[in-house]
């Protein structure tokens, strides 16, 4: 259930990065980073900045591009989905846990068996739960 980030959203986001992109150059680096965290009042060293970036920077340029830093938002956004649902916090979602995400979606009438079996249609490793990676890849399904 990846996050896709709205047009309102996009907007929103696009605004941010660009008023830290000091220099204009549609790339943020690691001192704008840690500067607009600073400015928001997120107290973060440079050090977990610079992890953040690496985490984000996917291209290796050391630098945050718009589509990298529209990416790393929407992974974000679905990490807080996941943790919303992963009650007990082991980081897996289990019956229980996708009982209530279905309930949530609106699938208020949904059996054991349904669970189950949406459980094992996106359990890549078969371990009878749902992981991160495969929380991620359940839009893919659609």
């Amino acid at each position: 259930m990846a996050v896709k980030l709205t047009a309102e959203k996009k907007a929103e986001l696009k605004k941010i990065f660009d008023k830290y992109d000091a220099d204009k150059n549609g790339e943020l680096t690691l001192e704008e980073l840690f500067a607009a965290f600073k400015s928001a009042g997120l107290p973060m060293s440079k050090v977990q900045v610079a992890n953040m970036l690496s985490a984000a920077d996917t291209d290796g340029s050391g630098t945050l591009n718009y589509e990298e830093y529209l990416q790393y938002n929407a992974k974000e956004a679905t990490k807080e989905n996941f943790d919303k649902y992963d009650k007990n916090g082991d980081g897996v979602l289990g019956p229980e846990e996708v009982t209530l995400l279905a309930k949530d979606l609106g699938y208020d009438r949904v059996t054991p068996k349904v669970i189950k079996d949406l459980i094992n249609s996106v359990d890549k490793d078969g371990d009878g739960v749902i992981n991160f990676q495969e929380f991620q890849n359940l839009n893919a399904k659609k």
